[in-house]
């Protein structure tokens, strides 16, 4: 009996040791593709504002007199109608500019969403990860053992919290030691994502 629990402890362990071996390898190719896009806007700013000099554009001034030209158009409103026009003018521009904000900070948080590290699983879901394959299989081919059966055939969370409970503390364990990996993992991983996302905000600020 123990020899087969180190036998699956041992089969464990090579197994997270190839996990983290893919997940050095995919974090070196993620930093990479981050420099990459990261050097390419550099040199377009750098493209942009070499061209804006050629042609004597004041870029830095741009967003301010365009905003100051917004206000006095604004305050050129007929007598009688400074309720009327102004006010309905500027809410519905200011509506919209909204609803683009709005639309433009989902999307955002809808492309940054597909970068977020991956929460851990506890033990007891990575048992049912690994186990429910095999025990649909089982289920399917009428091969349940009679603890998991009953009268009405149980459903298939049923009988991986019935064999989860059954398991030896011993096995129980080595989805325990994974979990405390696994939550290293995603620390590292969410401050990592916290830097870059920080990072890829301050370069959006400088255009």
């Amino acid at each position: 009996m123990n020899i087969e629990i180190l036998q699956k402890k041992l089969q464990a362990i090579e197994k997270r040791c190839n996990f983290w071996k893919k997940e050095n390898e995919r974090l070196v190719l993620r930093q990479k593709s981050l420099l990459w896009h990261l050097t390419k806007l550099q040199s377009e700013r750098c493209l942009l504002v070499d061209r804006l000099k050629l042609h004597k554009d004041n870029y830095h001034s741009a967003a301010k007199n365009y905003y100051s030209y917004l206000k006095e158009e604004h305050l050129q409103v007929e007598e009688g109608n400074l309720i009327s026009k102004g006010a309905s003018k500027e809410n519905e521009e200011s509506s919209r500019s909204k609803k683009k904000m709005s639309g433009d900070n989902k999307r955002k948080d809808k492309w940054r969403s597909k970068d977020m590290p991956k929460k851990p699983n506890n033990p007891y879901v990575q048992f049912c990860l690994e186990q429910r394959s095999a025990i649909e299989e089982e289920h399917a081919a009428g091969n349940v053992s009679e603890q998991d059966d009953s009268k009405d055939k149980p459903s298939l969370m049923k009988i991986l919290a019935g064999r989860w409970k059954q398991l030896p503390e011993e096995e129980k364990k080595v989805y325990t030691e994974r979990y405390k990996i696994d939550k290293e993992r995603y620390a590292v991983e969410k401050t990592q994502y916290s830097a870059n996302k920080t990072t890829i905000q301050s370069s959006a600020s400088v255009f």
